[in-house]
């Protein structure tokens, strides 16, 4: 494969290029690590690529989808298989034909994305939000099927894809056998997440406090699905920074484990219910963003809650800025 375009594409040996955005999605099989999109998202460098150019070699076969104008649009894992327009629409007869009502189905490149109504006639109230859960069935660009279940706040009516295991399923094959998807749908329509959540981000009745470890983080995370100038409007460090210069500490300047030990002055769900509501910013995030967003939720981040204790005093964010940045004002 030839390297081209200082140094931001690959060109195959049938001509077709590589961008880097290809690269990006095709990370996890491509077994390249995350942490190399936000160095050069953080400090604006570009060690993705050359990396890129290390693991893959010339007679490295990738199966690539080509949109008519003969521009790839996804590279597929071997792994799975790409499901087809018309295998994609059949399934969706199928979970229509269970009871569920499609409210909504957007494409945006060869990804596709199907939002069903549980019709459990159910709304869950979890520290004063009120939320819904539907089902979103998912056309990976990338190959294979993902089922999960989409937690929606009422009040932005925005998702947030939980990263809870018992709540997705992921099939490779792209294929799924009738009593398989009968069972599938039931099992994720009794996930209890207003339970998981509960668990996960309070004890006794006391919201957890994000760190500043955790407020940079979701700011990252929302600049990379977004832009720098959204992560900065609805992530303002401000109130970290002037609260712990005080105390001769610059936050931006400290270890990951000492940010980890310094409150940042929100509740962690709070936190997540900003970082969920500002992804709206992007009209078409593709699945791997959404499930960047939902890793905020996942287990491996509840069990790290419990064992912090925030020593000292915290910044203070005004009731007015947080319920703005959470988008319960309008």
């Amino acid at each position: 494969m030839e390297w081209t375009g200082n140094s931001r594409s690959i060109k195959t040996e049938s001509g077709l290029l590589l961008e880097k955005s290809n690269i990006e999605d095709a990370m996890d099989f491509l077994k390249v690590p995350k942490t190399l999109i936000n160095i050069d998202n953080r400090y604006g460098t570009d060690t993705l690529m050359p990396v890129i150019k290390a693991i893959i070699k010339p007679d490295t076969k990738l199966n690539v989808l080509v949109d008519d104008d003969d521009k790839v649009v996804s590279i597929v894992d071997p792994r799975s298989k790409f499901v087809q327009d018309s295998e994609f629409d059949e399934l969706k007869e199928r979970v229509q034909a269970l009871g569920l009502t499609p409210i909504s189905d957007r494409a945006y490149g060869v990804h596709r994305q199907i939002d069903f109504d549980l019709n459990l006639n159910e709304d869950l109230e979890v520290f004063g939000d009120l939320f819904k859960r539907n089902l979103t069935l998912v056309r990976n660009p990338q190959g294979g099927l993902y089922f999960g279940i989409n937690l929606l706040r009422l009040i932005c009516t925005n998702g947030c894809t939980v990263q809870e295991a018992s709540s997705r399923k992921v099939i490779r094959s792209g294929e799924v056998k009738d009593a398989n998807l009968k069972q599938m749908v039931a099992d994720l329509s009794l996930v209890d997440l207003n339970k998981y959540i509960i668990n996960s981000f309070s004890k006794n009745g006391e919201l957890y406090l994000a760190s500043v470890a955790d407020f940079l983080g979701m700011k990252r995370t929302l600049a990379s699905i977004t832009d720098k100038d959204t992560a900065d409007e609805f992530f303002p460090t401000e109130p970290i920074e002037d609260f712990y210069k005080t105390r001769d500490i610059d936050i931006h300047k400290i270890s990951l484990s000492d940010s980890q030990n310094l409150s940042s002055g929100l509740s962690y769900f709070d936190s997540l219910n900003i970082l969920t509501n500002a992804v709206k910013e992007n009209e078409t995030p593709s699945l791997q963003q959404q499930i960047e967003v939902g890793k905020w939720m996942s287990p491996r981040h509840a069990k790290a809650l419990f064992f912090r204790n925030f020593m000292g005093g915290q910044p203070a964010f005004s009731e007015d800025l947080i319920a703005s940045l959470k988008g319960d004002t309008k």
